[in-house]
């Protein structure tokens, strides 16, 4: 798994590892970032760049399914709280 040739690991093997350990992969970077951005910028600005980013995924999801603005506008205002 783990042989080199000339050149390193090859393209399939690389997509091998990354389908049998992409969440792994993901997670790895996604720590490394946040703990990058706290050092940088402190816990709480951290957190509200996390926190929009997450508001914006929501919002990017809701449009990647096909519907527009204004049923997403439906969607969040029927909810109640």
């Amino acid at each position: 798994m783990w042989t080199r040739g000339e050149a390193g690991l090859d393209k399939d093997e690389l997509l091998k590892i990354w389908r049998e350990h992409k969440g792994k992969i993901c997670g790895l970077a996604l720590g490394l970032l946040f703990g990058l951005a706290v050092a940088a910028l402190g816990l709480g600005k951290t957190l509200f760049i996390a926190f929009c980013m997450l508001i914006g995924y929501f919002i990017g999801r809701h449009l990647d399914s096909g519907q527009g603005w204004s049923e997403w506008w439906k969607h969040i205002s029927r909810r109640r709280w």
